[in-house]
């Protein structure tokens, strides 16, 4: 999966980028595939799920903002 998302160009600033693209689209369609929708919803479902995405996808920089 994570090679479907990483063909995406990323047109966000270096400098401001945290997180990468291809990990928030796969959060964003975990999420969405388990009926959250709203942004605040996969955010605390990402972070939830914290050492599902570490383990399964090898996203290991979700933590609390």
């Amino acid at each position: 999966m994570r090679e479907y998302f990483a063909i995406i160009e990323d047109p966000r600033h270096q400098s401001y980028v945290r997180h990468n693209l291809d990990d928030i689209l796969i959060m964003v369609m975990c999420s969405v595939l388990c009926g959250i929708t709203d942004l605040s919803g996969i955010v605390s479902f990402s972070q939830n799920k914290a050492e599902f995405f570490k383990n399964l996808f090898s996203i290991s920089s979700i933590r609390e903002q």
